[in-house]
C-alpha cells in the first residue's frame, strides 16, 4: 500500500475514533450527558486513540527514524481531547467550545505529514488498486477537486466523492458529446442533483466542446490520468502522473472551466435540461419547459 493510501486510511480511522465524542457533545436530546455516559466514551477513546496513534507513529517512521515534529503535532491535540473530557461535567459549554478546535488541529496534523507518491503505472485487471489510489487523492483534498474527463459517468460520484470534506469545491468537467448521450446524461443528472442539494455553494457540473487529456486537480496539484477514471485499469495499463503543476497548466485548466457551459453551478436553482428543439442544455421553467422555446424538456 502506498503512503498516500495509508494516510487516507488513517484519516478514515481517525474519524471513527473521534466520532463517539462528536455525537456525545452534539446530542441535542441530551444537552447534559450523564457522568456515566461520558466515562464510557472517555474510556473507549483512551483505548482507541492510543491504538490508532501506534499506527500513526509507524506511518511517521522513515528509514527507522520518526518524523518527530509531525509525531508531536498529532500527539498533542489527541492528548488534549482526553484531558478535555476529563474536565466534564465541570464546564460542559467549554468542552463543547474547545473540542472542535482540537479536532481541527488533529486533522490538520495528519494532513501535514508528507505522503507524496511517485508516478505509478498500474497494470491491466487492477481496477480496485487504481480506485484506491484515486480515492486517496480525492479524499485528501482541502480546498478544491476538479476532474476533467470526457467520458464522465454516474459511477464517478459514489466512487470518489463520498469522503470529500464539505468545504471542498467540487468541479466535474466533461465533453458535450458525452452529455448528448441521453442514457448517460440521465444517470449523471440524477446523482448530480443530489450532490447539488448537499453542496449548494461548492459544486459544479460543466461541459465543454472537447477535452484532449484527462486531468485531476487536487488543491494545487495537477495529475495527468492515463484514461477515463471510470475505466481505470480494467483492460489496459493506467497512469496516475503528478505534473509539475506549473502556471501554464493551471491557466489551461482555468481556461477550460471559464469557457464551459454549466449544467449546474452555485446560484442556479436547478440543473439545466437538454432541449431537443434548441439543441443545447437550457434553463427550465417550474413546469419543466425550456425557457427559450417552451418545449417540455
Amino acid at each position: 500500500m502506498s503512503r498516500l493510501e495509508t494516510k487516507f486510511r488513517l484519516m478514515r480511522e481517525l474519524g471513527s475514533v473521534l466520532d463517539p465524542i462528536q455525537r456525545l457533545l452534539a446530542d441535542s436530546s441530551q444537552p447534559s450527558p450523564t457522568r456515566a455516559k461520558v466515562a464510557v466514551v472517555l474510556a473507549q477513546f483512551r483505548k482507541d486513540w492510543r491504538a490508532w496513534f501506534d499506527r500513526f507513529a509507524e506511518f511517521c517512521s522513515v528509514d527507522g527514524g520518526i518524523l518527530q515534529p509531525f509525531h508531536n503535532n498529532m500527539y498533542q491535540p489527541l492528548s488534549n481531547i482526553e484531558s478535555l473530557l476529563e474536565r466534564y461535567p465541570g464546564d460542559l459549554e467549554e468542552v463543547r467550545k474547545q473540542f472542535p478546535l482540537m479536532l481541527s488541529q488533529a486533522e490538520a496534523a495528519l494532513r501535514d505529514v508528507p505522503a507524496d507518491d511517485p508516478d505509478v503505472l498500474l497494470p491491466p485487471q487492477s481496477p480496485f488498486q487504481t480506485y484506491l489510489r484515486l480515492l486517496a487523492i480525492c479524499g485528501g483534498t482541502l480546498t478544491r477537486l476538479q476532474l476533467f474527463d470526457p467520458y464522465l459517468d454516474a459511477e464517478i460520484f459514489d466512487r470518489y466523492l463520498p469522503d470529500i470534506g464539505k468545504g471542498v469545491e467540487i468541479t466535474l468537467v466533461t465533453e458535450v458529446a458525452n452529455m448528448r448521450n441521453a442514457r448517460r446524461r440521465g444517470r449523471i443528472i440524477a446523482i448530480s442533483e443530489l450532490v447539488a442539494l448537499e453542496r449548494p455553494t461548492h459544486y459544479r457540473l460543466l461541459e465543454v466542446p472537447s477535452i484532449h487529456d484527462r486531468h485531476l486537480r487536487a488543491d494545487d496539484k495537477i495529475f495527468h490520468l492515463g484514461g477515463s477514471a471510470k475505466d481505470a485499469s480494467k483492460q489496459d495499463f493506467y497512469t496516475i502522473a503528478e505534473t509539475d503543476s506549473n502556471l501554464t497548466l493551471h491557466s489551461t485548466l482555468d481556461g477550460i472551466v471559464a469557457g464551459s457551459t454549466a449544467w449546474h453551478q452555485p446560484g442556479m436553482p436547478r440543473h439545466r435540461r437538454w432541449c431537443p428543439t434548441c439543441n443545447h442544455p437550457s434553463d427550465v421553467q417550474t413546469s419543466g419547459a425550456c425557457i427559450v422555446c417552451c418545449t417540455q424538456t
